[in-house]
């Protein structure tokens, strides 16, 4: 899918680049090769490998959100969703740049945005958007009337920044790295704790709380209206 999208550093630097692939003709299999990256934002918010992240340059929050946004964006823009956005999916390069990585999920939609329901919904259960959660208590026949839309993406991304700027935290839990028991019934109800997560302290905070509260399209017009600054 890398392939696919045409992603090279200079179109984009938000995305995993692929630099080549090999074929063996023993085992008759390709092996992808991708561009060197340090740890993930999971390693980030959790404390991990910071002995390598100290001597990275890493982004501000609000600039960390643009990343991921644009990263998301391209990717949407390719006619693709991503349907696994979350921490361990996006890496860190040897530059302090966030790269979205891991498309084993995604895969392509229509011009609208839209894509078939019919198979089980993919991805991390506590980075699920309500509507997309809800398709697990549909039936086969159900879920093939059904139309997902790509904007899944965009709520996962939302819980997302929520989790880099709390090290940790949920929009829809009252702790750091709550159980999904406890964040499922929450996403569906739409009960969140964004005060709980210390989301009101600081400028950036309340950025990612309005960032949250938008709908979907307008997310990506403020994102396209960064990028161009």
């Amino acid at each position: 899918m890398l392939n696919k999208m045409k992603i090279s550093s200079k179109s984009f630097c938000c995305i995993l680049n692929f630099q080549s692939s090999l074929f063996t003709t023993h085992y008759r299999c390709r092996y992808l090769v991708l561009e060197l990256c340090v740890a993930t934002v999971d390693d980030y918010i959790r404390g991990n490998k910071m002995d390598i992240l100290f001597q990275i340059n890493m982004p501000s929050e609000l600039n960390a959100l643009k990343q991921m946004a644009n990263g998301l964006l391209y990717i949407h823009l390719q006619l693709f969703v991503h349907r696994d956005i979350k921490p361990a999916n996006v890496l860190i390069s040897q530059s302090g740049i966030l790269k979205i990585s891991d498309f084993g999920f995604s895969r392509l939609v229509s011009v609208s945005g839209n894509f078939s329901a019919k198979s089980s919904p993919k991805g991390t259960r506590i980075y699920y958007a309500p509507e997309y959660l809800e398709l697990e208590e549909k039936s086969f026949e159900e879920k093939k009337s059904i139309r997902a839309n790509k904007s899944i993406d965009i709520f996962s991304l939302g819980c997302l920044f929520c989790s880099y700027i709390t090290k940790g935290g949920h929009p829809f839990a009252k702790k750091r790295f709550a159980n999904e028991i406890f964040i499922l019934p929450n996403i569906i109800e739409g009960k969140k704790f964004l005060a709980n997560n210390g989301m009101y302290i600081l400028l950036a905070r309340e950025t990612s709380r309005y960032f949250i509260e938008l709908l979907p399209m307008d997310i990506f017009f403020c994102c396209f209206l960064n990028s161009k600054v």
